[in-house]
């Protein structure tokens, strides 16, 4: 192995163990280890397309220092502080990617490095995010939107607040049913791409922000619907399980949507450079 290789060995290492911890943790976790896996894979292209430049000179002690103390401190957290709620877990990407940047030579004037900042703050603002954004106006919008979309199915609802009224049940639209972990996941990639990708000028990006923002609110609206066509008590038995209340609502099944949200918000930012290279092709 040469030595330009050891920051992206380092971080598949502690990519691995971050992803693996989050998925054992329980129930709640798809969407977390989601985000997480976006921002260990953009670090990784980050820095090999840096590699490749710049062939990673040897870093002087005043970034070689801090870079492995960064380092230390996410092999502890790790070890130690590894909850799903815990603060700490959604930090690590930020203080690898950072300690990754300073060993491979890249200050904090360097682009490699306002790159990685701006990637592993992605975890931290998913949270912070969900925490200021008022829930309510978002619940009702996604209530009627759920509702009409039952009653296009056939079944017969009334959105009442952020209640779906249904035949003998009702649906609450609550903190997990709004799609914020969609939303959050769709916005990142959409910021990821322009990292990665960076063809379009800034009001062409808050466009997408603002589609990706659409998408991921439609594909939830799809997901509350479907949980008013499902059993809240299935009978025992994998089959039965997949038509549970809970595997669409908490399980797999919910990052199951997410993933597709992420999948229409990367074919709206394919279709935005489609478009751009064909304007190009056409006024050449």
């Amino acid at each position: 192995m040469k030595p330009a290789d050891l920051p992206l060995v380092l971080l598949a290492g502690l990519a691995a163990c971050q992803l693996t911890l989050m998925t054992r943790s329980g129930p709640g976790a798809g969407d977390y280890a989601i985000m997480a896996a976006l921002v260990w894979l953009g670090g990784a292209v980050l820095l090999h397309d840096d590699r490749d430049q710049r062939r990673f000179p040897p870093a002087p002690p005043a970034l070689l220092l801090p870079g492995l103390l960064l380092l230390l401190w996410c092999l502890l957290v790790l070890s130690f502080a590894m909850r799903l709620y815990d603060p700490l877990v959604h930090l690590l990407p930020l203080a690898a990617l950072l300690g990754l940047a300073l060993v491979s030579a890249a200050g904090p004037r360097a682009r490699l490095f306002r790159q990685l900042l701006l990637l592993g703050l992605l975890p931290p603002a998913m949270l912070l995010f969900q925490a200021l954004l008022p829930p309510d106006g978002l619940a009702r919008l996604t209530a009627q939107f759920s509702a009409f979309l039952l009653w296009l199915g056939g079944q017969p609802a009334l959105a009442e607040g952020i209640v779906v009224q249904l035949p003998g049940r009702s649906l609450e639209v609550g903190q997990g049913c709004l799609g914020l972990n969609t939303i959050s996941l769709c916005v990142a990639a959409v910021v990821l791409f322009a990292l990665l990708v960076p063809a379009h000028r800034l009001r062409t990006q808050l466009a997408l922000a603002a589609g990706a923002v659409l998408v991921a609110f439609v594909v939830n609206g799809f997901r509350v619907a479907l949980l008013g066509f499902t059993d809240p008590e299935p009978a025992p038995g994998w089959w039965n399980e997949l038509r549970g209340f809970d595997f669409w609502h908490i399980g797999l099944g919910s990052s199951l949507f997410s993933l597709l949200a992420m999948g229409g918000t990367t074919a709206l930012v394919v279709a935005s450079l489609e478009w751009k290279l064909s304007r190009q092709r056409s006024g050449g």
